[in-house]
């Protein structure tokens, strides 16, 4: 086996500079491809200027085709659902002013229960079951009897 240096050298020159230009090459690809996105927005707003004029002049009484009036139609839809929902809001805006005004309680729940008002009943007194074999203990005379 023949190992000429030099040779190897230049290989590894040539490796490192196809290397190098096809990175930069993959860089400008990937610049040219960030352009095209921004343009593609710019004629996506362009198309939403088209629907908003579309839809305006349809709302002015002025003719356009069947599948522009279908559109307008689908956006009064939306619009409706969207005054439904900021009803909804309102509604919950004004039970919530009415609660704060109230004190913040409702008055059905007003009054504690009593098992909730904050007593404890005071804990029985832990009684040992017999173990196999064992007969139970007889209560001491003095001690307090268990209810």
């Amino acid at each position: 086996m023949n190992l000429n240096f030099e040779d190897l050298g230049k290989k590894i020159g040539e490796i490192v500079s196809t290397t190098a230009q096809k990175a930069g090459d993959q860089v400008q690809i990937t610049k040219l491809n960030i352009d095209i996105a921004g343009i593609e927005k710019e004629i996506d707003g362009v198309y939403m200027a088209i629907g908003r004029y579309c839809y305006t002049q349809s709302e002015k009484g002025m003719p356009t085709t069947p599948e522009i009036e279908e559109y307008c139609a689908d956006i009064n839809r939306l619009k409706e659902q969207i005054q439904t929902i900021r009803e909804q809001i309102g509604e919950l805006r004004e039970e919530s002013r009415k609660a704060e005004k109230d004190g913040g309680i409702d008055a059905e729940f007003s009054e504690v229960p009593p098992a909730c008002d904050g007593a404890a009943e005071e804990p029985k007194p832990e009684t040992e079951e017999p173990k196999a074999g064992e007969t139970p203990e007889e209560p001491k005379e003095d001690a307090p009897k268990a209810e």
